[in-house]
């Protein structure tokens, strides 16, 4: 007997396919009259629900916790690991041409066959440059970074410190040649009314900061411990009448002080703040005698601050400072960055959320799809059950950011157990992750708990793992692959990590783990692939920035060419390249994680 389904809607064809094969296997494999009068009932009474569930579905919303097709992702703008390499094929062979759309790479030198090539500098790399210029090859000690501190973390650490000692300066200035003066003379009764115990408070600061600090700040704080407007200085303003704020206390009692007030209030701007730095680990380094005898070069040393003082004046010029300064820039660019990262995260969630509901329903598994997952390890990796959740996971009111439907979080073991180890610092949340549940089938046959072939034994496992990002370059896929992935895999390894999350109400918790026998995919969802010449450029950008962190005879020549520039070799980029290359070709041969990308826009080279 044969009937069409071709009119039917596919998943009401799925179910009544699955009544026909149990039918087929009872009554030892053959249909009799009676079976075929059952098929037949069940193909009417399937007919007209499908022509229910046809006219209601122009009215229903769509259920993103709907049945799904089991299979894959449409192949447009779907990209494996093989067409990475042959991207990566693609701008090496451009990097080997000589030639580039960019302004900030020059080409025409005198070197022989155009083995390098001169980048020029800006002012995103103004900060690195004088970190070189100021270090040079020195490293620094740190318990905490296993017995490395790197440059950019001592000078950054360096700069806090030093705008921390030029904001309390000043306030302190303030307080002990100013504000003390003009207490002592207010009216008894006025001080012991509105500011009882102001003069016991600066007295604490003082002791406090010459036994402790130095009166002239020469040991300059550890950071946070004396900020200009906030903390210690507040407390002079303690009490019912102004609660910590210093500013209504001078404007009440000393209206004259208020203008010196606001000045001693003031940030520090930036170049005030480098050339703090600059002249204690720079220029009273050199001028200790160990040093001097260590340097013995005075033509170097004069270079090295004539290149400091040129990076300063370009980059950090004294007229409007604050305003033009490459870090107010950097501000406004992570501000607006911020924004489109958030834009493509929603883009994915959409395109998920496509992919797991259009097209031909499947009644044997559930797609559940979770946004910004955490990871967090647990407080002690012998008691699973105490767990610990920082702050930032909160949102306003009680309740957890991953007790809300939708979202969740991945309990890892600590840092300190070997399967802990890989995961530090690699990663510590994931846009969104895929989750996939087994239906229970219609069927109340005997067969109802029989596993269908390639279907995996556990009923509910993680399918996939996405990562969103605006644009795909060769430097996002090094930080995706080496980072997310990396992460991913040391997640998988750890047998301890499981995934807690909320399903409809319910605070569910599974193995972070795939489904037995299906392998686990990494996707990364993309705006756009850079195109090759595009990315050739940011490689020889990255081989630039790679000179002014580590080469500081060549930030020296920088500033001594009519450009600021600096001479990178050819071979630094190609070695990028064959590094991401090397990455990927490790990742096919011994992961066992399927790495996909996805592609909003049109790739037209690949």
């Amino acid at each position: 007997m044969f009937f069409s389904t071709r009119l039917l809607p596919l998943s009401i064809a799925g179910v009544m396919l699955s009544h026909v094969r149990c039918l087929l296997n009872s009554k030892r494999g053959f249909l009799n009259r009676s079976s075929t009068r059952n098929v037949m009932s069940s193909v009417r009474s399937l007919s007209s629900q499908a022509a229910e569930s046809n006219n209601a579905r122009a009215t229903m919303p769509i259920d993103y916790d709907s049945p799904i097709p089991d299979t894959g992702p449409p192949q447009k703008n779907v990209y494996g690991l093989s067409h990475i390499i042959q991207y990566l094929a693609q701008i090496e062979d451009i990097l080997q041409s000589s030639t580039s759309p960019s302004p900030a790479i020059r080409n025409n030198h005198c070197y022989e066959n155009n083995q390098t090539f001169f980048k020029l500098i800006g002012s995103a790399l103004a900060k690195p440059m004088l970190r070189t210029l100021i270090y040079g090859d020195v490293s620094y000690n740190d318990e905490g970074t296993n017995g490395v501190k790197s440059k950019k973390i001592h000078f950054d650490q360096r700069i806090r410190e030093a705008r921390i000692s030029l904001e309390g300066k000043k306030m302190y200035a303030f307080i002990i040649d100013a504000l003390r003066p003009a207490v002592e003379a207010l009216d008894a009764g006025v001080r012991d009314e509105m500011v009882p115990d102001l003069l016991d408070q600066i007295e604490k600061i003082e002791s406090s900061i010459e036994t402790n600090h130095g009166i002239g700040w020469d040991n300059v704080p550890s950071p946070m411990n004396w900020p200009a407007r906030t903390g210690l200085f507040n407390r002079l303003a303690s009490g019912r009448q102004y609660r910590g704020n210093l500013e209504s206390l001078v404007s009440d009692l000393f209206p004259e002080l208020l203008d010196e007030y606001h000045y001693a209030s003031q940030k520090a701007s930036v170049r005030e703040v480098l050339e703090v730095v600059i002249n204690i680990d720079l220029i009273q380094e050199q001028n200790k005698p160990k040093n001097k005898k260590l340097n013995g070069n005075e033509r170097w040393a004069e270079k090295r601050i004539n290149a400091i003082t040129n990076c300063l004046d370009k980059f950090y010029p004294l007229e409007d400072e604050q305003s033009s300064s490459p870090l107010s820039e950097k501000n406004d660019y992570s501000g607006e960055g911020i924004q489109s990262g958030k834009k493509c995260e929603e883009s994915c969630i959409t395109f998920l959320h496509k992919k797991y509901t259009e097209g031909h329903p499947n009644t044997r598994r559930r797609r559940k799809i979770l946004q910004n997952i955490h990871v967090n390890e647990r407080r002690n990796g012998d008691d699973p059950g105490q767990k610990y959740i920082p702050p930032k996971i909160f949102r306003k009111g009680s309740v957890p950011k991953h007790k809300k439907d939708g979202a969740g979080i991945i309990w890892t073991d600590s840092i300190g157990n070997d399967n802990g180890i890989g995961r530090h610092r690699l990663c510590s949340e994931f846009d969104a992750i895929v989750i996939s549940r087994k239906v229970p089938p219609l069927s109340d046959s005997a067969n109802n708990n029989e596993q269908c072939d390639g279907e995996p034994n556990n009923s509910t496992y993680i399918e996939s793992i996405f990562e969103a990002k605006k644009t795909i370059s060769p430097s996002s896929l090094h930080d995706i692959l080496e980072k997310k992935l990396g992460a991913i895999q040391a997640l998988v390894d750890n047998h301890g990590a499981e995934l807690e999350y909320n399903d409809g109400g319910s605070i569910e918790t599974i193995p972070f783990s795939s489904g037995e026998g299906v392998p686990l995919t990494f996707g990364v969802y993309g705006g756009e692939l850079q195109r090759p010449e595009n990315a050739a450029d940011s490689i020889r950008s990255i081989a630039g920035s790679n000179v002014v962190t580590s080469n500081i005879h060549e930030v020296i020549c920088a500033f001594e060419r009519d450009e600021v520039m600096v001479e990178v070799e050819l071979m630094a980029c190609l070695r990028i390249v064959d590094g991401l290359k090397s990455t990927i070709e490790a990742i096919q041969d011994q992961s066992q994680i399927e790495v996909l990308l996805f592609i909003e826009e049109d790739v037209d080279f690949l």
